[in-house]
């Protein structure tokens, strides 16, 4: 798959797809049912799983583990950039946004990375309707889960679009 980059980004975002499948079932499952535990190891499980996502996707956190910044290379958003660039990537960004806890870190680490490279993504809509109603989609999300963001966080997402290489576009 290293010689195959956009193959590579295919098979994450389908991989990615049965795992946010999973948190559906598992929240479904938590939604109908009462257990003894109130859900918690199920509620773990769905944690895990949104973890290993952000792994597949390989965002890189600037603020790292205990908020000290860490260096970034232009090549740490490498992966994320392959996915973003086909619809079904920014489709399944949106729906991880939308799953995600709107008070968890990971939800400052995708928007990071999505402030990152705004160009890219938002610069302008592609000519396929559905491919522009999947950014517009992603866009909308991203609005939604910026304004339930702590100060903290919303700072960190602002400094990622100053900090970022690519230049807004406004």
């Amino acid at each position: 798959l290293d010689q195959e980059p956009m193959l590579a980004a295919r098979v994450t975002i389908e991989d990615g797809i049965c795992l946010l499948l999973d948190v559906d079932d598992i929240d479904r499952f938590l939604q109908f049912n009462q257990l003894q535990d109130g859900g918690a190891q199920l509620t773990q499980r769905r944690q895990v799983l949104l973890e290993g996502l952000a792994a597949s996707l390989q965002l890189v956190d600037p603020l790292g583990k205990n908020g000290n910044t860490v260096d970034r290379a232009p090549k740490d958003d490498l992966v994320f950039l392959r996915l973003v660039s086909l619809p079904k990537g920014r489709k399944l960004l949106s729906r991880y946004l939308q799953l995600l806890p709107p008070d968890d870190e990971l939800v400052r680490v995708v928007c990071m990375a999505i402030f990152r490279h705004l160009r890219f993504l938002f610069g302008g809509l592609p000519a396929d309707p559905g491919a522009a109603e999947t950014t517009n989609d992603l866009a909308k999300m991203v609005a939604f889960s910026v304004h339930g963001m702590e100060l903290k966080a919303l700072a960190a997402c602002l400094a990622s679009v100053v900090c970022s290489a690519e230049h807004p576009p406004l």
